[in-house]
């Protein structure tokens, strides 16, 4: 499971070190990322030192992220158009079969930065380009100080009583320590550490009302939606839902959905959705079908409305 990662250490602290040319470099447009192919079908994630020619010029204008067993990643907005065509632009589903995985894990965490920063680009109150903070994660309006936070440490005082229809317990890993050797019975990985950010049609771009401070913290708070079922579906059907759940916010802010419910042909069905994505494949029968949907804000009247289970 991608964010399983031990014993690796995952170091999120802030910082703008000097990058280096074998620190490793992404490039995400539109979700996807730029990945070097491999022999055996994999992807890799580039270094500075694979791009000679450019490497000055993209090391300049490097946004630090993070660094994983002291190893630094960095974020580009801008590459040049003479990429190798070893290279490749990937949607997030690449991660699925990137080896090693600590290494998926880094990728789909700059994919939920950018997301974070393209949905931040202009100021909510003053509409000004942002910029990045130099004293702390987060995007600064040049213009009137408005802060939009990354959250780098940002804590939740709750009791942790959300509880998933499967019965278990998922609490919110704000510090990213991943030393995620237990699992929930449903049968799915929580990965509570991704940061799912959007829009609102209010005064300010995060959907909050700053009457007396002008900060917004990204991390939100993960909950968890999950039930036991023997209700039978169809491919097309669950198509549907699934396309339902990525394009509207009608059952809350969803940032993963997986499952395996048995099919009215009598074979069995597995789906696994992120944002703008989704799969949907056979699999082994299993005793009872789950359903288990991660996110914020999630509408579990509606959700459980979708899957036929209200």
């Amino acid at each position: 499971m991608i964010q399983e990662i031990a014993p690796h250490k995952f170091d999120l602290t802030y910082g703008q070190p000097k990058a280096q040319d074998e620190d490793f470099v992404l490039f995400i447009k539109k979700s996807k990322t730029l990945l070097r192919k491999t022999a055996e079908e994999n992807h890799e994630i580039p270094k500075f030192s694979d791009f000679p020619e450019d490497k000055e010029a993209l090391k300049e204008n490097a946004y630090y992220l993070f660094a994983i067993d002291g190893n630094h990643y960095y974020y580009v907005t801008e590459m040049p158009e003479h990429v190798s065509d070893a290279y490749e632009l990937c949607p997030t589903a690449a991660y699925r079969k990137m080896h090693p995985m600590y290494q998926a894990f880094a990728g789909i965490t700059a994919t939920q930065i950018h997301r974070f920063k393209e949905s931040r680009k202009y100021c909510g109150c003053c509409g000004h380009l942002m910029e990045n903070s130099e004293t702390e994660r987060a995007l600064v309006c040049p213009e009137c100080g408005h802060v939009h936070e990354h959250g780098e440490h940002h804590h939740h005082d709750h009791d942790h009583d959300h509880e998933c229809g499967c019965g278990h317990d998922h609490e919110e890993h704000e510090h990213h320590h991943h030393d995620h050797d237990h699992e929930c019975g449903c049968g799915h990985d929580h990965e509570e550490h991704e940061h799912h950010h959007h829009d609102h049609d209010h005064e300010c771009g995060c959907g909050h009302d700053h009457h007396d401070h002008h900060h917004h913290h990204a991390d939100e708070v993960f909950t968890s939606w999950g039930r036991e079922t023997i209700k039978k579906y169809t491919r097309e059907g669950l198509e549907k839902m699934l396309e339902a759940l990525s394009a509207s916010e009608d059952y809350g802010i969803i940032l993963r959905a997986k499952g395996m419910l048995p099919a009215e042909d009598g074979t069995w069905i597995y789906f696994d959705m992120v944002p703008q994505e989704h799969e949907v494949r056979s699999g082994a029968a299993e005793y009872t079908g789950r359903i288990c949907v991660i996110g914020s804000k999630l509408k579990e009247d509606k959700l459980a409305e979708l899957f036929g289970l209200a």
